[in-house]
């Protein structure tokens, strides 16, 4: 159907290029890109093209590009309402001008919005006019609709019903221009209006439809222009960096100084690999609290999601860093100065990309060089090399300390006694090995590959040039004076850590994850590397093994890293469990070691179960029973020794091999064993005469006990 006011037959002669709307638009030049990064745009999230239609068909005056692949989902907020203690989503700026804004625009000169004044903030994205009375087909959400009424001009009364109409289609406003055709508007459409906060805007006579188009669809593209160049310029920027030879570090540095806010790059389970900033912002509900001194905040990347999220009134963005549908991790911002927009998110997924080939060019690195470390430190914990004390020598050019030494004062590892040494290799200036030999901020070296060894970034003992400026040994602590003995002389243990079977507690993703063993091995390395870099540690084929140097007790050292690899549990991780073996003095005495690592981590979770922690030298008699290769043989031994107590799933004999288990621990004191097992003197003396029926006199012959001791133990192990 035509319209025949003039303004319809001008609605269908709108330029389609952007030279043609900047004839339109009086020659000045539409969305013409910036050449730098935008100080504060007012524009924001889901970038999309914009189009101005008409009923019936749909025209795109202005086609304006979108943005360049994203490396994840959409960065809007996900839907629905979430926990408080997870955020709340939230919106940024969208990609418009709002009604207030469009008022002031040449062409709507003149105008005045006469009712739904609540709505002046709603962001207008399209233009459309309506041409047809059944127009609700044709029309899209944040549009300006634009009518003469003369769709309606027989029945203005349907022009009220059509207000609640486009309300809830998500319509920005309705503009009219209503003495032509209707004469005037109808007050039942102003009160429907002013009760739904929905904007109608009352045009002037001499207001062409055309120069409406033009100048609203131009301003939203200018804005959508912008966004896209400053998205280009901060890629531009961190490629520069990356093409250079940057790393996470100088990555997070940019562009926490281009957004103005904290930012940080963390581990698809939320391990902080580089950040810069991140200190002002670590107490918020996103972060897991530290346990103590010696761990480290994690991002709760399980209970974030993409997009924009606000904590306590602190906005954040997230995208995920992926490559090859890999999930490599999170790239967050935190707004710092104001608001995040659309042109910052853009910039961010932008961002995201270039972390993703950081990543991705570190881990190829850090493959190849652990790929040394591993072969090496196997080679050396399984006997097979010649001369076992060279073997020091030899792990100082991969930047491991194993030779003799004396442990540092005070529990202090050799972190601190990196503040008199000077490192060679390709490790960045600017504080990223300064004294404690951690970065200030961010992890700052070109070494560590977000928790991947590099072992050009830094010199193993001796190795650097100028290194040892000072008279302190890497990694053995403060100097001392000639003739001063430290007297807590240094051993080295060695641990076993295995991915439990069968335990996993990955989220649902359309991305896949790196394979477990290696992100395994990698959360050990970045954890023991910010203890000290100097402990050899190296994932082998089912296992991580570190050999770590220690004091008299290794236990509150081995706790303190076991605690920080496992976290709360959170953001994909699984469970594992672990074996320390005794302390040794000599190089040549590690394979020993690492034979009763393996073998307590094994008896450690035959014992109880996954995610358990087991020192050899606290094994008692299971270092026994695990030099038994046939679980048979300990089967038919324990069968044989219990007879009829034995049996499983029996109520009465598992109740029965309790009462011997009492007796045995409390030396046969039958009064004590009633008190534990809160029985009658009486009651307990019958017992006793059940189960001397059935495995013997034990209450009379202590080699008895002895195999009926053994025998429960054996019955404790999982897995037989």
């Amino acid at each position: 159907m035509g319209n025949p006011d003039k303004d319809g037959a001008r609605a269908s002669q709108i330029s389609t290029s952007p030279s043609q709307a900047a004839e339109a638009n009086g020659g000045r030049r539409v969305a013409e890109p910036m050449t730098g990064p935008m100080t504060e745009p007012e524009v924001e999230a889901d970038v999309e093209p914009i189009a101005a239609s008409t009923a019936g068909r749909t025209v795109e005056p202005i086609a304006g590009p979108t943005p360049g692949p994203t490396t994840g989902p959409t960065s809007g907020p996900t839907p629905g309402t979430r926990p408080a203690d997870r955020g709340t989503p939230v919106g940024a700026t969208p990609i418009g001008l709002t009604v207030t804004q469009a008022l002031a625009l040449p062409a709507l000169a003149g105008a005045r919005i006469v009712a739904g004044h609540a709505g002046h903030g709603r962001v207008v994205e399209r233009v459309n006019v309506m041409e047809v009375p059944d127009i609700l087909p044709w029309v899209k959400p944040k549009e300006l609709l634009l009518t003469t009424g003369y769709p309606l001009r027989h029945s203005p009364s349907p022009l009220t019903e059509l207000i609640g109409d486009l309300d809830r289609a998500g319509l920005s406003a309705i503009a009219i221009k209503p003495h032509r055709y209707l004469g005037g508007l109808p007050p039942e459409l102003l009160a429907a209006a002013d009760a739904l906060g929905f904007p109608v805007i009352e045009l002037p006579e001499g207001v062409a439809f055309d120069d409406i188009l033009t100048d609203v669809l131009s301003d939203v593209l200018d804005r959508q222009s912008a966004v896209l160049a400053r998205a280009d310029h901060v890629h531009r920027s961190l490629a520069q960096i990356a093409l250079e030879g940057g790393g996470l570090a100088e990555l997070t540095a940019e562009l926490a100084h281009i957004l103005g806010g904290p930012v940080l790059v963390t581990t698809p389970d939320g391990r902080i690999l580089a950040e810069c900033g991140a200190e002002a912002v670590r107490d918020l509900p996103c972060f897991d609290a530290a346990a103590g001194p010696d761990t480290c905040h994690r991002l709760r990347t399980e209970a974030e999601q993409p997009g924009l999220t606000a904590h306590h009134g602190t906005q954040h963005a997230l995208v995920p860093i992926l490559a090859g549908r890999v999930d490599h991790g999170r790239l967050v911002a935190f707004a710092g100065r104001r608001a995040f927009d659309a042109a910052d998110l853009a910039a961010l997924e932008r961002a995201a990309t270039v972390a993703a080939l950081a990543v991705v060019k570190q881990l190829a690195v850090a493959a190849v060089e652990d790929k040394y470390r591993a072969d090496f430190l196997r080679d050396l914990l399984t006997g097979r090399l010649e001369d076992p004390q060279s073997a020091a020598a030899h792990a100082a050019t991969l930047g491991w300390d194993i030779g003799p030494g004396r442990a540092s004062g005070g529990g202090a590892q050799a972190g601190g006694a990196r503040a008199n040494t000077t490192y060679a290799g390709s490790a960045r200036t600017g504080g990223a090995w300064a004294g404690s030999g951690q970065a200030s901020g961010a992890h700052a070296s070109s070494g560590q590959a977000g928790g991947f060894y590099a072992g050009s970034a830094h010199a193993g003992p001796g190795q650097a040039t100028g290194a040892h400026t000072g008279s302190a040994h890497a990694g053995s602590g403060p100097a001392r004076a000639p003739g001063v003995p430290n007297p807590d002389p240094r051993h080295l243990v060695v641990l076993v850590a295995e991915l439990d079977p069968g335990q996993s507690v990955l989220p649902a993703s359309q991305h896949a994850l790196r394979p477990a063993r290696e992100r395994f091995a990698a959360a050990w390395q970045t954890v023991v590397a910010s203890r000290d870099r100097t402990n050899a540690v190296a994932g082998f084929n089912q296992e991580v093994v570190v050999v770590l140097k220690t004091g008299d007790d290794p236990d509150h050292l081995v706790r303190s890293l076991i605690a920080e690899v496992s976290g709360t549990g959170g953001g994909g991780r699984r469970t594992f469990s672990t074996g320390v073996s005794r302390r040794v003095a000599a190089v040549a005495d590690l394979p020993a070691a690492y034979e009763e690592a393996r073998r307590a981590v094994r008896m450690g979770r035959r014992l109880n179960g996954p995610g358990s922690v087991a020192h050899f030298d606290a094994l008692g008699v299971y270092r026994l029973l695990s030099l038994v290769p046939d679980p048979d043989e300990l089967r038919d031994f324990a069968s044989q020794t219990l007879k009829g107590l034995a049996a499983d799933g029996d109520p009465d004999a598992e109740d029965l091999r309790a009462t011997l288990e009492v007796l045995l621990d409390t030396n046969l004191n039958v009064a004590e064993a009633a008190r534990r097992l809160h029985f009658h003197y009486n009651t307990l003396r019958y017992r006793i005469g059940k189960i001397e029926r059935l495995v013997g006199p034990f209450m009379e012959r202590p080699d008895l006990r002895l195999d009926l001791s053994v025998a429960l133990r054996i019955l404790h192990m999982r897995g037989l």
